[in-house]
């Protein structure tokens, strides 16, 4: 019997079947109107900048931009700085939220997704002690769109719209950032609240991610995790961790991050019983990945039996 905690990025949306990149919100209507109503939007270097990138970049991450936005600035004369960006930036943030509350309630579900799979096995077979999630959509609406009415406790890393707080978009470094950016840091949202991330990590025997790219901006909550998991010399427990991705090419990229951090995917997967899945294969009927699949569930089921035959024999035990 062992803890288990899911951790959840924004392929798991995605893999549901929503719109939710940054790029399908710059290109919607919600972002077209906003510009058109706003001189700020439309005229700030900030926004300028935010949708160059988005027109040349193959895969764009609006919270790298922004670190990589504010980082030029910085290296720059502070006189420099556009007086409208924060502005610009606080119109984003918002139309960002508008976009997500509409696509999150009228977006097609995509029924027989891996995410879905999931859902139900977190609401049939309480796989799962804690959901850590670090997109915006509010779970249990998700989970009420696919049938199952049940509204599950859930961490929200960055703010939701379930309790129609303000999202919370941004960056985090180590790196010197001038004052004139400052307000881009996640921290400063007066929304952003502490979390139990790190110390569940350390507990859990059993980690699930699913459609995180542990990367970016989000991978200062991994770092210390991961650097403790391949140390020889440290009092560590060797943990079931499972990445659930798009492709392979979703699953090299997640590599080349622990790679660049120091951490060696080899002495890691030496140290811990590793899982990756490709939800793509699945897809396509690749008959291995879908036996992986089966083998995860598989697995976590049998845990689960087990946890409840402790919790049977612990009543039994109080009646005596």
């Amino acid at each position: 019997m062992s803890k288990k905690i899911l951790i959840l990025g924004n392929g798991f949306d995605l893999d549901l079947g929503m719109k939710s990149r940054y790029r399908d919100f710059m290109a919607s209507e919600v972002w077209k109107k906003i510009k058109e109503d706003d001189f700020t939007a439309s005229n700030c270097s900030l926004i300028r900048y935010l949708e160059k990138k988005n027109e040349i970049e193959s895969w764009f991450d609006a919270e790298t931009e922004l670190l990589n936005y504010a980082l030029q600035e910085t290296e720059g004369t502070y006189a420099s700085s556009d007086p409208n960006d924060r502005a610009g930036f606080d119109l984003f943030r918002k139309g960002l939220k508008e976009y997500l509350k509409k696509e999150q309630d009228t977006f097609q579900l995509k029924r027989d997704s891996v995410a879905i799979k999931i859902l139900e096995a977190i609401y049939r077979n309480e796989y799962f002690d804690e959901i850590f999630s670090f997109n915006y959509t509010d779970v249990g609406q998700l989970l009420n769109k696919a049938g199952i009415n049940w509204d599950c406790k859930v961490t929200y890393m960055h703010g939701s719209l379930k309790n129609n707080d303000d999202i919370i978009l941004g960056i985090e470094t180590d790196q010197p950032i001038s004052k004139n950016y400052r307000f881009l840091f996640k921290t400063n949202s007066r929304f952003y609240k502490s979390n139990s991330l790190i110390e569940s990590m350390e507990n859990a025997n059993e980690i699930v991610f699913f459609g995180h790219s542990i990367n970016g901006m989000d991978f200062p909550y991994f770092k210390d995790f991961f650097m403790k998991q391949v140390n020889a010399y440290e009092d560590t427990t060797r943990k079931y961790i499972t990445i659930v991705t798009y492709d392979d090419d979703s699953l090299q990229q997640i590599k080349d991050n622990f790679r660049d951090a120091g951490v060696n995917p080899r002495d890691l997967m030496q140290r811990n019983q590793i899982w990756n899945i490709e939800t793509k294969l699945i897809y396509e009927g690749d008959a291995h990945e879908k036996s992986e699949l089966e083998d995860l569930f598989n697995h976590l089921r049998m845990d689960c039996k087990e946890r409840e035959r402790q919790n049977i024999k612990r009543i039994e035990e109080m009646m005596l």
